[in-house]
């Protein structure tokens, strides 16, 4: 099984688009970058809203899900809304971020609608579609992700357009660790390459331990995010069942999983996502917790973050669980770009 993860030629031609938009993933961040310094704001600049709702459907809510995480502690709260609906205390106060990459996500363009309707200030974030000919008509200030990507891929492009029009908007935040964050891709990516053998490329390794298994992932609350990317792009990009949950919260529920049937978790893997710097309360949890899983289920990994600064570990967890899944669908043998069974439920009216 290794000697498929060895063949680096087949791997760039199996793993097309999406290996091309995590090698460029580093750039990706710093178009994102310019994006956001490009937008014209409009009304928009310095408004500092009392709150912010990023509204997006599945990749194209990922951005939203990293900037909760990150900036927890902003003085201005981040809610991700994944429906049709806004929540009930949205008002004129509350900064809408919609965010749909195809820019036809009716969940997305529902939510569009609902915060024209309550006065809401708007920031679109799309590469085309009724939210792009919405916004241009409305005269909503809008962010045009490049076109020709999956809606996962525009990752990086979403998560820092966003961030630096957060920042013009006036949403405190710790903005110096985005040049470090950039910097630890940069170095990463030649460990994660396709020419970079099993042993020295960690995302091959955790391939090669989660084939066979179906995956629970673990992460620290600030890494909820990134358990929740690694699960959907198992699902996506490897076509598995997959199940996340956070920490310390999962020690008050998902550890009693390893109380159930021999024969259901002998086929589980658990991938425990941890951080440099974890506080030693929950460091001694962890550690419990994974002593505990490794006497029932199949096989438990864990995933260490890299950096400094919270963006740093974020993106260095989700770059190593991108690739993972990656490797993890040319294991089985699967293209990782479709998503036929995405495109079957979008035909349900």
């Amino acid at each position: 099984m290794a000697n498929i993860l060895e063949d680096a030629e087949d791997i760039r031609r199996r793993g097309g688009g999406i290996l091309r938009s995590l090698e460029n993933l580093p750039e990706g961040c710093r178009e994102g970058i310019r994006l956001g310094e490009e937008v014209e704001l409009q009304h928009l600049e310095g408004l500092k809203p009392r709150r912010i709702i990023i509204a997006g459907m599945g990749g194209s809510a990922i951005g939203g899900l990293i900037l909760r995480d990150w900036l927890l502690d902003a003085s201005t709260p981040i809610y991700v809304s994944a429906g049709y609906h806004l929540p009930g205390f949205t008002d004129d106060e509350t900064l809408i971020i919609a965010v749909s990459y195809s820019g036809n996500t009716e969940e997305t363009l529902t939510a569009l609608m609902e915060a024209m309707e309550r006065g809401c200030p708007i920031l679109a974030v799309t590469s085309n579609g009724r939210m792009r000919k919405i916004s241009e008509e409305r005269g909503i200030p809008l962010i045009p992700l490049p076109r020709g990507l999956q809606p996962r891929a525009s990752l990086p492009q979403q998560l820092f357009s966003i961030a630096v029009a957060l920042r013009r908007i006036g949403v405190e935040a710790p903005w110096d660790e985005v040049g470090e964050a950039i910097k630890v891709l940069e170095q990463l990516r030649p460990q994660l390459a396709p020419e970079t053998a099993p042993e020295a490329n960690e995302a091959k390794s955790l391939a090669l331990g989660l084939w066979g298994y179906i995956p629970h992932i673990y992460a620290p609350r600030r890494m909820e995010a990134v358990a929740y990317r690694l699960r959907t792009q198992l699902n996506e990009n490897a076509k598995l069942p997959a199940c996340s949950a956070s920490l310390p919260e999962g020690f008050h529920n998902a550890v009693m999983g390893r109380e159930g049937p021999e024969e259901l978790l002998e086929k589980l893997a658990a991938l425990i996502i941890r951080e440099p710097g974890e506080g030693e309360r929950l460091k001694r949890r962890i550690n419990a917790f994974r002593e505990l899983l490794e006497e029932s289920f199949g096989r438990v990994l864990e995933l260490w973050a890299r950096g400094r600064g919270l963006l740093s570990k974020i993106l260095s967890a989700l770059y190593i669980g991108d690739y993972t899944s990656l490797y993890l669908a040319l294991l089985y043998g699967y293209d990782p770009s479709t998503v036929k069974s995405i495109e079957l439920l979008k035909r349900v009216g």
